[in-house]
Parts: C-alpha cells; structure tokens; sequence
C-alpha cells in the first residue's frame, strides 16, 4: 500500500503545486551556479600544474592579435603567410629590443640623479616634519631611520632567499617568453590549421556553429586590441610629454611602463600615474609633482571622457560596471594576467555566446564551412583564422551592438 501511495503521480502532483514556482526557478538556478562554480574550481585546480604553459598560450593569443595587421598587410604587397608571419616576428623583436636598450639607458644614465633626488626628497620630508604642526624633532626622525636599518639587517637572510626565489622567477618568466614567442609565430603563419584541427576533434553536429562564432569572437578580440593600442599609444605620449617638459629624468622608461599598464583596466593607469609623480617628486620636488598629478589627471580625463566612448565602446560593448566587477574577478583568480586578459575575454564570449544564439554581430562575414578531415589536407593552408584587413574591419560595422570590426568578402567554399 505504502508502495502504491510512494508511485502515485497525484502525490507528486500535490508537492510541486505546494512548492512556489519561484522557489523551484531559485532552486534550479542556484542548483546550476554551485555546479558551475564546482566545475570552474576543479578546472583551475587541474590546470595548475601546467599554468605557465597557460600563461604562454594567452599571451600568444594576445601577440597575435597585437601583430595580425602588420602581418595581413605584407600578405597584400604579396608575400606567402609564413614568410609574412617571419618578418613580423622579426619586427616584433627588433622594436621589442630597441624599447628596452633605450630604456635601460636612460636608467643607467638618470639613476644616480634620481637617487640624488630622493635623499634630497627625504631631507625636505624631515624638514616639513619638523615644522608646525607637526614638530617631530629630528632625533624622533633619526630614530626611525635607524629602526628601519635594523630591521633591514635583522631581515637580511629572509630578503636574500626572496632575491634568490625572484631569480627562480624571472627564469619561468623567460621560458614563458621563449613558449610565447614561437606559439605567436605559428599562430601568425599557421592559425587556421591549427584551429581546424581543434574544430575537428568535437562532435560533427558542433562544429560548424563553434567555428563560426569563435571566428566572431577572435574579430571582436582584434578590434579591441587594435584600440587598445590607441589609447596606450596617447597615455604614453601624453604623460611622457608632460614628464619631458617639466625636466623629469626617465621619460622613456616612464612612457614604456605607461603603455604596457594601459592594457591592465582600470589599475593599470592608475599604477603608472602613481609611478611618473613620484619619479617627479624625487628629482624635481613638490611643485613638480603636483604639475605631474595635474597632467596625469587630464591624460586620463581624455582617456575616459573622449577615447574610450569614442573608440572602445564601438570595439567592446561591454558596460563599464562589467568591466570592473570581471578585472576585480579575473584579477582575483589569475592576478596581473587576469587582469590583462579579463576585458578581450568577455568580449569574445559575449560576441560568442550571441552568435551561438542565433544573434550574429557580424552577418557580413558569412559562413566558413569546415572542410572533412583528410591527412596533408590542401584546404589546410597557411593563413590566420579570419583573413581580416585594417580596411575591411573599418569598412565593416556589425549590427545589433556597437561592436567594430569583421571581415568583408565572400564566404569561403566548401571543399570538394
């Protein structure tokens, strides 16, 4: 009896109608959240081992996107992929090599001035401690000094192993590089094959719709980086503008560190503004540095005010508050990498996911089919995955979103 009463679709009938519908929809979706959430932190754990291999794959990617113009354009005077993907790398690196030879120079030369200066700073900062209001006396300020000396040699042997884990870094940080390097070549001159052979390792059915949205994707992620670019470009002549006219030594260092903290949302101005007034505050004193606050405020205002409506927006429609809760949640995860790649990474899954839903941002780009598997496949050509121009991508204005960028042209054919 008990049986009959535990199978009786009327009792699982009377318990779904006693239960809200809304608590069922919560239940689900809170169901799907911790599920989600289990499988992200398993992943991440999984993946840990192999996180600098990670870490070169992304920033290749990120390469890639940087330098596909360059490359598409000497692929337009005629040269072969490869050789145009070649060429590329070795522009890369001999531009890569020029920036840190005129930065380590200008180091070298300005860093004993710039030492000088902040003994100078200091012995002002003790002078206005001992003025009113404050009336430190200089034995306090002597104390402290010495207090931070001892402290220093109390320390020494802890600073020193962290010296030696840095260098154990820093040699990570080089195979890191060498991996990324040869991953953006190969991405450069080979990045269709290798994305048909990931695209035909899935299910028949998925494999169509995933090429196309990622095609997508990868637009949306070269148009960000290439108005990213832009606006690095004006932070970094605007703020090493500003230190060249007020007599601050280290403006190409200053100018280079402003460019590459652009590409890190949010912080990343921050942080390099932070930088440039205290070089000025060291060598040229108050006054300077309060100039400096004022031209780094306004670089900024323009960047926030002008550039980024006017550009970014049209590139990533992403809202501003999206952007700063994914930096804070991606940097929180994955640190200065997260960061970095926080912004191209939910403008490829937004342009992603809506393609996959039937809403194409970019329709004039057709459709690519996936040609059959075949061993020294010819269809498999050296060429990047979306053949796209400077040209075509600002000719071409995708619809629905204020996205920029997409390929023009006709969809490629089917293979025979």
């Amino acid at each position: 009896m008990s049986g009959h009463t535990q199978g009786d679709p009327s009792t699982a009938r009377r318990v779904m109608e006693a239960v809200p519908f809304g608590l069922w929809v919560t239940g689900a979706v809170s169901a799907i959240i911790v599920v989600t959430g289990m499988a992200l932190t398993t992943v991440n754990r999984a993946l840990s081992p192999v996180s600098s291999v990670i870490i070169a794959i992304v920033i290749a990617l990120l390469l890639t996107a940087l330098l596909q113009p360059l490359t598409s354009w000497l692929r337009r005077l005629g040269l072969r992929q490869g050789l145009a993907a070649t060429l590329t790398m070795f522009a890369f690196l001999i531009g890569l090599a020029g920036v840190f030879w005129l930065t380590g120079s200008q180091i070298a030369s300005g860093a004993q001035d710039l030492v000088d200066g902040v003994f100078d700073g200091l012995d002002s900062v003790q002078d206005w401690l001992k003025s009113e209001p404050f009336g430190i006396s200089g034995d306090q300020v002597s104390s402290w000094i010495e207090q931070g000396r001892e402290w220093l040699q109390s320390n020494w042997t802890s600073l020193a192993g962290g010296v030696l884990s840095a260098g154990s870094a820093l040699s990570t940080v080089g195979v890191v590089f060498v991996i990324a390097l040869v991953s953006t070549y190969f991405f450069l001159a080979q990045g269709r094959r290798l994305w048909l052979w990931f695209v035909r390792l899935l299910p028949r059915p998925t494999q169509q719709p995933v090429h196309d949205s990622m095609r997508r994707g990868w637009v949306a992620v070269l148009a960000y980086s290439r108005t990213q670019i832009i606006v690095a470009a004006v932070d970094a002549v605007g703020i090493g503008l500003g230190a060249l006219l007020l007599g601050v030594p280290l403006v190409v260092p200053i100018a280079v560190l402003t460019f590459l903290m652009a590409f890190i949302p949010v912080v990343g101005a921050v942080l390099s503004g932070i930088v440039a007034v205290l070089i000025a505050f060291a060598s040229n004193g108050w006054v300077a540095a309060l100039i400096m606050i004022g031209v780094v405020l306004a670089v900024q205002q323009i960047e926030s005010n002008v550039l980024q409506p006017l550009l970014m927006s049209r590139a990533v429609d992403i809202h501003p508050l999206a952007v700063i809760l994914g930096v804070t949640v991606f940097s929180s995860v994955w640190g200065i990498m997260g960061a970095l790649v926080s912004v191209p990474a939910m403008a490829l899954v937004k342009v992603v996911v809506l393609s996959l839903r039937g809403h194409d941002p970019y329709p004039q780009m057709g459709s690519d089919p996936v040609p059959p598997y075949r061993e020294s496949d010819p269809q498999d050509i050296d060429e990047p995955l979306v053949d796209e121009t400077t040209e075509a991508l600002e000719r071409s204005e995708p619809t629905g979103s204020n996205d920029e960028g997409a390929v023009s042209g006709p969809p490629r054919p089917p293979s025979a």
